[in-house]
């Protein structure tokens, strides 16, 4: 498959980790809600979300209903806080009705070309890496930008909060909400409740871990110190004479 692009700009790459942050700690919908979401809609307490790109062009609402909000996560905020530094440091600081994440030549909305390309050319080329680097993600190789709302979701059951709750966090219903996750419901009941900034710290812990001992091990191959490879090497067999074998094989 293609390899991820490399994107030159920190406020394109900023950009792309918002969108990715907003659909695994918010449940945003990928990538059509976090392009509609103005400086205005977030701070240090709540999130709003008031419109949504559709078919590249801004749209009132979320795709079920009104607009929505919920409480704005530690590591959430710490992403939009360096999307804002992002935009102060390439001299485009960001007034309250601006995009934070805009086309680049007007500050408006993405066209439908551009959350394609993103969807095609950024977020699958790095779930098909990362299922490479990594055996144990090697589900996430046919993952879409919808999964990161799944896992949201999967989250918040965890954390024991109720389905109506989750719903209007998510803009979506509790039909829905039990239809989808009814063995993941069951799996939870009587367990003991995972706050989300404690799930979503140790997800940020772990995943930090995995990245640099993938960087160490790419670095030791790349000086000749390994194979390559992270896994543990089988011992290499004695070879046999052909008098050993033919003996073997008589028998």
């Amino acid at each position: 498959g293609e390899r991820p692009r490399t994107r030159r700009y920190p406020l394109d790459r900023e950009g792309d980790a918002l969108i990715v942050a907003l659909g695994f700690m918010a449940g945003f919908r990928l990538p059509s809600e976090p392009l509609g979401l103005t400086r205005e809609d977030w701070d240090a307490d709540r999130l709003e979300m008031v419109g949504r790109n559709s078919w590249g062009e801004y749209t009132p609402g979320s795709k079920t209903g009104p607009k929505r909000d919920l409480p704005t996560r530690k590591e959430l905020g710490e992403v939009f806080e360096r999307v804002e530094g992002a935009h102060r440091d390439a001299g485009k600081p960001l007034s309250p009705t601006d995009f934070w994440i805009s086309a680049r030549r007007d500050g408006g909305v993405w066209t439908e070309h551009q959350a394609h390309n993103w969807r095609e050319r950024d977020f699958r080329p790095v779930a098909r890496q990362v299922a490479a680097d990594f055996p144990q993600y090697a589900g996430l190789r046919k993952a879409t930008p919808y999964c990161t709302r799944h896992t949201f979701i999967s989250c918040c059951l965890q954390a024991g909060i109720s389905l109506a709750v989750i719903a209007s966090w998510c803009g979506t219903s509790i039909a829905m909400i039990s239809q989808t996750y009814g063995r993941m419901i069951k799996r939870y009941e009587g367990a003991a409740p995972i706050p989300l900034d404690e799930q979503f710290e140790a997800a940020k812990v772990e995943a930090m871990s995995l990245l640099s001992a993938h960087a160490s091990a790419t670095s030791s191959a790349a000086n000749g110190s390994t194979n390559g490879s992270t896994a543990p090497r089988r011992p290499r067999m004695a070879r046999r004479t052909k008098r050993e074998l033919a003996g073997l094989t008589a028998r």
